[in-house]
């Protein structure tokens, strides 16, 4: 079997670290050292409304201890993250991951975006 017979061109540099498709561990978790989950969710939706995501993102409480972000275009994507209040901010960790199968290609760029929002906002993403 020839080394070049899968469907990526040959000019391709193939690794999974950097297909779309594959789950970068882009946004496991996010802090915000100096802001209550409450006021920082609403920042992140007046400034969501604003922005290129609008049209599919939602960033929302869902519950007293956990963030929903769903993307809704094609399909719906949910990830939820659990909140740990240390002091004057939060932790949120990433605890399910519900991928619309429309959506596997573009998740890491959108996630990507919202990262980029978040650390903004004065968040730190990992």
């Amino acid at each position: 079997m020839n080394r070049h017979s899968y469907a990526v061109p040959p000019h391709t540099k193939f690794s999974l670290k950097y297909q779309p498709w594959f789950h970068l561990y882009l946004m496991d978790v996010f802090e915000v050292k100096d802001t209550e989950p409450e006021k920082f969710t609403k920042k992140v939706r007046r400034s969501l409304m604003k922005g290129e995501l609008a049209k599919i993102a939602r960033f929302e409480p869902d519950g007293p201890d956990k963030i929903l972000i769903t993307f809704s275009q094609f399909g719906t994507t949910k990830i939820t993250y659990n909140i740990e209040r240390i002091g004057e901010g939060f932790k949120a960790t990433k605890t399910s991951e519900k991928v619309a199968m429309t959506h596997g290609m573009f998740k890491n760029e959108v996630e990507s975006k919202l990262a980029d929002l978040l650390r903004r906002l004065g968040a730190t993403a990992s």
